[in-house]
């Protein structure tokens, strides 16, 4: 199989728990990727997302802004019962060069971000023994993945692969 081969064999993967495995023709070796939900990622890791924090609700219905955000912050619902705060990044004006639907695209990117969270990219390269029994060799990783869209995935393996010895 070729490269190109494998890399589409292992590129139909996209969500936390999806896994794709390719195995090369004399049956040696395989190849495993998983994604993975990233659980130590936050937006707040990442300047170019902006910041988030969590909302508290007031009886009163003031809901004041957290410390240190201003006027541009909105408050995001991220799920049925839940809303954050989130200050959109705006270092050199960016946040100012974008018209209002595209201002409403941005916020319900990261609303859905934190509602899904960021995810891992694993590849396991693996041999199998006289026994039969498949054994990890190499293993690489990536994490802090906001999205796997538009190419990302291929883009990933190939630098994971290199890093597996493939």
């Amino acid at each position: 199989m070729s490269p190109d081969e494998t890399l589409q064999a292992l590129g139909d993967v996209e969500h936390p728990g999806d896994s794709a495995t390719w195995t090369n023709e004399a049956g040696t070796v395989r190849l495993v990727v998983e994604v993975h939900h990233d659980e130590d990622a936050s937006i707040n890791d990442y300047e170019s997302d902006g910041r988030i924090s969590h909302y508290v609700s007031h009886r009163d219905g003031h809901d004041p802004r957290p410390e240190g955000f201003t006027g541009r912050a909105r408050k995001l619902e991220v799920d049925r019962s839940g809303f954050v705060w989130w200050e959109p990044y705006a270092e050199g004006g960016w946040w100012d060069g974008l018209n209002v639907a595209q201002q409403r695209a941005e916020a319900q990117r990261i609303a859905d971000l934190v509602q899904s969270g960021f995810v891992g990219v694993s590849l396991d390269r693996q041999t199998k023994c006289d026994q039969g029994h498949w054994h990890s060799e190499d293993v690489a990783s990536l994490w802090g993945i906001d999205s796997l869209a538009g190419g990302y995935m291929r883009e990933i393996l190939v630098d994971l692969l290199a890093e597996v010895s493939v």
